[in-house]
């Protein structure tokens, strides 16, 4: 009878906590079941029934959460990062040493993975940093989470350059830069500083407590990113209120933009004076109905001239990834 009871107990507390609930970080409530399952896999699936290319990247792509307040969230394993290549033009490329990154072994795609940057820097502090991104893209719709945890050196030399954000092809490679605050890559003709390829979570090595896991929301919906404490840490700082991506975003879109039109649409001073010219005709009223219509509706038109219109989702589905900056004697496990 006892047996009974007590397999009625567990029966009872796994269906009261699903094994990936999320509560809304913005609650003073977290959810238990990431208390729970802070450092347990999602679930099982072996590597070898996993595949890789293309197969590996769909089955940790379709990992998802239960529905959570009406939000689905998609975790983005620990299995799918892989180091970025440093370009060449990079001031400490000459530093860079792929050997000092250590990988923990995986039995699954969905267990937690352990990177370790073992580097020694006598030179340069931060030049022997590592790079890492994940390999599952993101489209700039739902809300895609990361857990990660620093098991060991946040108290290494190198600590606060620790970096979390969200980038645009890290295959393209990183550089590190003099006087830019962190990762980057030198922009394209389209690109402004303000909306380059890389979106730094600036206040992740402030809410990182070692061996406590942290929780990194981004909602592009919403266009804000959460940052929470699993479990929260005892100074109740474990929950950060939202942070806005708009601007980002919006730049983003501006770049599309740009990319979309000809080199001599930007450049060229005649058309942006004839465009300038046929915007103050609608705005006079000497130009009205489909004619106006069709210049308020062209891009070259608008683009040359600093003007953006919102791009729909169909139109705007550049791919996101996350990425991770490791300093030289700092340890992380992500989820």
């Amino acid at each position: 009878a006892a047996a009974d009871d007590a397999a009625a107990a567990d029966a009872a507390a796994a269906s009261s906590h699903p094994s990936d609930a999320i509560a809304d970080p913005g609650s003073p409530v977290v959810a238990a079941a990431d208390d729970a399952a802070a450092g347990v896999a999602l679930a099982t699936v072996p590597a070898a029934e996993a595949g890789g290319g293309d197969q590996h990247e769909q089955l940790c792509a379709n990992i998802a959460s239960p529905l959570a307040l009406g939000r689905e969230v998609r975790r983005i394993p620990g299995s799918t990062f892989q180091p970025v290549k440093r370009l060449a033009s990079c001031v400490t490329a000459a530093f860079a040493d792929p050997a000092s990154l250590r990988v923990s072994e995986k039995a699954s795609v969905v267990e937690p993975v352990r990177f370790w940057n073992v580097a020694h820097e006598s030179q340069i502090v931060g030049a022997a940093r590592q790079v890492l991104a994940s390999s599952t893209s993101m489209t700039p719709s739902g809300t895609f989470r990361l857990d990660m945890r620093a098991v060991s050196g946040v108290e290494a030399e190198a600590a606060h350059l620790l970096e979390v954000g969200i980038c645009v092809d890290p295959t393209a490679g990183v550089h590190f830069a003099a006087g830019e605050p962190g990762v980057g890559r030198p922009l394209l003709p389209e690109e402004r500083p303000c909306g380059g390829p890389f979106f730094r979570f600036a206040s992740v090595p402030d809410m990182l407590v070692e061996g406590v896991r942290l929780s990194i929301e981004v909602d592009f919906d919403a266009e804000v990113f959460r940052l929470r404490n699993v479990p929260p840490v005892a100074d109740g700082n474990g929950v950060q209120q939202p942070i806005p991506l708009a601007a980002w975003l919006r730049e983003r879109e501006r770049a599309t933009l740009r990319k979309a039109r000809p080199r001599g649409e930007l450049e060229c001073s005649l058309f942006r004076a004839e465009a300038e010219h046929l915007h103050d005709l609608v705005r006079r009223g000497a130009l009205d109905g489909d004619l106006a219509g069709a210049v308020l509706g062209d891009d070259g038109a608008t683009v040359a001239l600093g003007r953006f219109r919102r791009l729909s989702p169909e139109e705007f589905a550049e791919p996101y990834h996350f990425y991770i900056v490791l300093p030289a004697g700092m340890e992380v496990e992500i989820f």
